[in-house]
């Protein structure tokens, strides 16, 4: 039976043996112009909070001078103007994460002078400036993020006769466009037309703004209705009140003290708001300095200091993304850092700088970061776990633990012990233990030795505590990033030393034990495997001899942790252990709850888990709900789940419209309505249910994109066209969105417009093979078979498939190896080899030649599909449609000349091996060429079998081989000929 196929980076890492334990990295790019080619580009400086070191400036690729950069949201992709006007850029990060920039293509505009740039919320829309041509340019940003097509050109009333432009584009979360022009004194407003392409004119329209003012650029505060434009040449700093309908109400002004224009006539030359919003940074151009600005409640500004420069006329700021430095960019190409007060925004010179070679025009800091993370844990505030002294005097940490080798065996104890009740962060905390362990290696303190292990002890597990906590809420992505840092972790935190000093410490077993738990997540080795975990807990747990809270506290969190390694083996066993740990720790009720419903649905303990989560509900609907315990839609949300799980959709979707109705706008519960209405095939309710969803997410391409593959299950062929026009609009490099748009057409009987779609991605991209097949595919869908033969030729040739075949059919002769010279040995394993084939290559061939052999054999040539299954099988000598389909025409042909039974048997035992004889067709097959053989006792042993297995399977195959088998018994060959395409 023959088958058919279907056819600036934040990094951190924990050094407990330096000065500070997180490294938080940092990339500032700045954009320069320069005469001299081999100094013009992008400039990146990398900094490390950390380790305070600031890295000399580098060009980052061949990208040229740049007049403006701005980043994607992910800072892997960036966009830029190049310094003449003329194009448009996109720069792309190196793929292994390191910070150098590639051109991935650009963008040009002839007769144009590009200005400004701006991304929408989706990073899919791109707004240019060009004052040359007075217009407002429109671009797409593909899925990869590469300049896709201008889409729409605007006249934009702004323009100039000599062109000139002093401004900025911007887009706020509400999705209008800003358009400051520091020329004609305006600010427009837009509302961009996702669905029509087009900037239509928002109301108001303007700004209004006093005579002789300008604002040349705006910043949005993150959170607050605020807005803040600066004027560049008057030195004013304006505040604005961002209005429902997208206006802007101005509310105050605020000139720059002590200012004068620069010879550029500009007295600012960059604004900067902290990314909390607290702080309002200004370059002012007229005498080198930084101001900053707190940001009243009101939105009003009040000057807090003026900083120097350190350097002449700044011209571009950089915050990072944790707000504690800020780089300021000179016109003399000095890039200065400067460290800022977490409380008050100050600014206060780092001594950290370097001069670029190139003049900046622009700066972008990368704000990207490992959520979660350990952040300035030396910093941390340590709760208090020893009564204060009665003195109030503080340590001098810098003279210790040196300090201590002057003073006597009772001072050095004395000492130790005030640093201990001192120590307020983990640098504290460090230097006791280190204080400890000189003191203990001193002879003199041979009396005092158990106390002050335990004294180190208490500052090792006080440290230990803060790390684990903190690595509890990291995500498996952030532990994966850490894995160095938690290999070592063991040893920095002395917890191995605390077992060197007490091997049976319950504390220090369990805190080791459930160190290595995480390090297990992201590494195999044998230290963090489920057996030395298990080993240091239940040594923990064993001599967890205490009975106050902190003692319980311990061995709970140890039995949690152990149960939850071994419920997979012995549940019984685990969930004894939950049991103990709850009643140890009434404080971890709710997490054991959470623990012991997670291993069974993790053991698929359904109707265990639907038992709890009742017995749960009825509790918390009796007794209400409180700040400890668990809440009630959580739990219906979690029953949700499990009957998903069990297949009972209409159970859950019964309580998801329930919560829906408590909660009528929440998007969660609407998603999981029609997930369930899916698994239900109630396809128009679904319909109606994304149709939901879009009223409230107008913009979403994924939910035009369900919708209109709901349409398409319910050949509602004009429906879904809009619904994958609206796709491609909002998510242009979606290609199973192209490719079903194209088949919707054909349906619609709009064949040609498909076909000229993929031709003119063609005429673009002559080499894309997929796309060449495509239009074989919607030729084979419109039923134009002549034009799907004359398209898979086509292809064949344009492509030089030939030439891939005789390559592994014909390889050239190896050469002979030359004689080794007098006294030079033979080298084994030197041999040539043949070259490798492109595997891209390989695999077009092989989509070819299979579609072509299929769609010939259906259209009943057998003899030139022989001809391709053969070319099949020379490239992947497995491939089973090949050699099933091949196997069944040289068994079942009609034709005389075509038909081989010894091959078929070969190619049909091979294809049935391949697939542990489980498939009903293959089998089928073999039974075909054994009674074209004549052997039919064989023929209806294996169509037998072919039965069984269909029944069996409910195969919809079953009455073809009913037929086949009819034949055999009669003692006839089966014999097929297959003309459902003619061309």
């Amino acid at each position: 039976m023959f088958r058919l196929f279907s056819g600036l980076f934040i990094l951190v890492y924990l050094f407990f043996g330096g000065e500070t334990a997180w490294s938080q990295k940092t990339c500032i790019y700045v954009a320069t112009e320069s005469e001299s080619p081999e100094t013009e580009g992008i400039y990146v400086l990398e900094w490390d909070a950390a380790t305070g070191t600031l890295s000399a400036p580098r060009r980052v690729g061949e990208t040229g001078s740049l007049s403006l950069l701005i980043p994607a949201h992910d800072f892997q992709n960036f966009y830029g103007i190049t310094e003449n006007g003329k194009n448009l850029v996109a720069l792309a990060r190196d793929g292994e994460g390191r910070p150098d920039l590639t051109l991935k293509n650009n963008l040009a505009e002839e007769g144009g002078k590009l200005a400004a740039l701006c991304l929408d919320a989706t990073q899919r829309h791109l707004w240019c400036l060009d004052v040359g041509q007075g217009e407002l340019i429109w671009v797409t940003v593909l899925e990869d993020g590469t300049l896709g097509e201008v889409v729409h050109r605007q006249k934009w009333d702004g323009k100039t006769p000599e062109g000139n432009f002093e401004g900025s584009l911007g887009v706020w979360k509400n999705g209008r466009l800003y358009l400051c022009d520091g020329v004609t004194e305006k600010i427009w407003i837009y509302r961009p037309d996702m669905e029509k392409q087009v900037l239509a004119a928002n109301e108001p329209a303007v700004v209004a703004l006093e005579k002789g003012e300008t604002v040349g650029k705006l910043v949005f505060h993150p959170q607050l209705p605020w807005v803040f434009g600066v004027e560049p040449a008057a030195g004013r700093i304006f505040s604005f009140r961002l209005q429902n309908d997208g206006g802007l109400e101005k509310i105050a002004t605020v000139s720059l003290s002590e200012s004068q224009p620069t010879s550029a006539g500009k007295n600012v030359g960059d604004i900067q708001l902290s990314p909390d919003g607290e702080y309002l940074y200004v370059a002012h151009g007229g005498n080198d300095s930084i101001t900053v600005f707190h940001v009243e409640e009101n939105g009003q500004l009040k000057e807090v200091m003026k900083e120097s420069s350190q350097g002449e006329q700044p011209l571009a700021l950089g915050m990072d993304v944790s707000g504690a430095a800020l780089w300021v960019a000179n016109r003399s190409g000095k890039v200065v850092l400067f460290q800022v007060d977490e409380a008050t925004g100050a600014l206060k010179a780092s001594g950290k700088a370097y001069d670029l070679p190139a003049t900046p025009l622009g700066m972008v800091c990368t704000e990207e970061r490992s959520l979660g993370a350990l952040e300035q844990l030396e910093e941390m505030t340590l709760p208090k776990q020893v009564p204060e002294w009665e003195s109030n005097r503080t340590f001098p940490w810098n003279k210790y633990p040196a300090g201590l080798k002057s003073l006597t065996a009772s001072e050095q104890v004395q000492t130790i012990i005030l640093a201990r009740v001192k120590a307020t962060t983990m640098q504290h905390l460090r230097k006791v233990v280190a204080m400890c362990t000189m003191a203990l290696e001193n002879p003199i303190q041979k009396e005092n030795a158990h106390f002050l292990r335990l004294l180190a002890e208490s500052a090792i597990f006080q440290q230990a505590i803060s790390v684990l906590d903190h690595l509890e809420g990291l995500s498996e992505k952030d532990l994966k990033n850490m894995r160095p840092i938690l290999e070592t972790l063991g040893r920095d935190l002395n917890l191995k030393k605390a077992l060197e000093w007490n091997p049976t410490s319950p504390a220090g077993n369990i805190y080791y034990a459930r160190l290595l738990s995480f390090l297990s997540q992201v590494s195999d080795s044998k230290e963090a495997s489920t057996e030395n975990i298990l080993k240091h807990l239940n040594t923990g747990i064993e001599n967890c001899t205490g009975n106050d809270a902190v003692m319980n506290a311990l061995l709970a969190s140890a039995l949690v942790l152990r149960g939850t390694l071994t419920a997979q083996k012995d549940m019984e066993t685990a969930l004894k252990d939950l049991e103990r740990a709850a009643t140890l720790n009434p404080a971890i009720q709710e997490k054991v709850w959470q623990t012991r419903m997670s291993w069974y649905l993790a053991a698929q303990k359904l109707d265990q888990a639907l038992k709890e989560l009742d017995e749960e509900i009825a509790k918390v609907e009796k007794e209400g709900e409180d700040e400890s315990g668990q809440s009630l839609g959580d739990l219906k949300r979690l029953k949700i789940f499990v009957y998903d799980e069990q297949k009972e959709y209409e159970k859950a979707l019964v309580l998801v419209r329930e919560l829906l109705q408590e909660n009528p706008d929440e998007e969660e519960l609407q998603l999981s309505e029609l997930q369930l209405l899916m698994s239900l095939q109630r396809t128009e309710e679904c319909i109606q249910a994304v149709s939901k969803l879009l009223d409230k997410n107008p913009l979403n391409a994924n939910y035009y994109f369900l919708r209109a593959k709901l349409y398409h299950l319910e050949e509602n062929w004009e429906k879904a066209l809009e619904d994958w026009n609206k796709t491609l609009l909002f998510s242009p490099g979606n290609k199973e969105a192209q490719t079903l748009k194209w088949f919707t057409l054909v349906k619609l009987n709009r064949t040609e417009e498909a076909v000229a779609e993929v031709e003119k991605l063609l005429k673009l991209d002559p080499k894309n093979f997929a796309l060449a097949m495509q239009l074989a595919s919607i030729y084979l869908e419109a039923k134009q078979y002549a034009r799907v033969a004359e398209q898979l030729d086509k292809v064949e040739k344009d492509f030089d498939l030939e030439s891939l075949l005789r390559t592994v059919t014909e390889p050239a002769p190896k050469p002979e190896k030359e004689a080794p010279k007098e006294n030079e040995d033979e080298l084994p394993g030197l041999e040539d080899t043949e070259a490798e084939l492109s595997e891209d290559a390989l695999q077009n061939a092989l989509l070819l030649y299979e579609m072509r052999a299929n769609f010939r054999l259906l259209a009943g040539k057998q003899k030139e599909s022989i001809a391709d299954y053969e070319k099949v099988l020379a490239l992947a000598p497995e491939n089973e449609v090949a050699l099933n389909n091949l196997a069944w025409i040289l068994g079942t042909s009609p034709e005389d000349s075509l038909r081989n039974a010894e091959r078929a048997i070969a190619l049909g035992t091979k294809v049935c091996e391949l697939t542990q004889y489980a498939n009903p067709g293959y089998l089928s097959t073999l039974a075909a060429a054994y009674a074209e053989k004549g052997d039919f006792e064989k023929a209806l042993e294996w169509i037998q079998k072919a039965l069984e297995i269909a029944e069996k399977n409910q195969d919809e195959t079953l009455d073809a081989l009913k037929k086949e088998k009819a034949a055999y018994e009669k003692k006839e060959p089966f014999r097929e000929k297959m003309e459902d395409y003619r061309y």
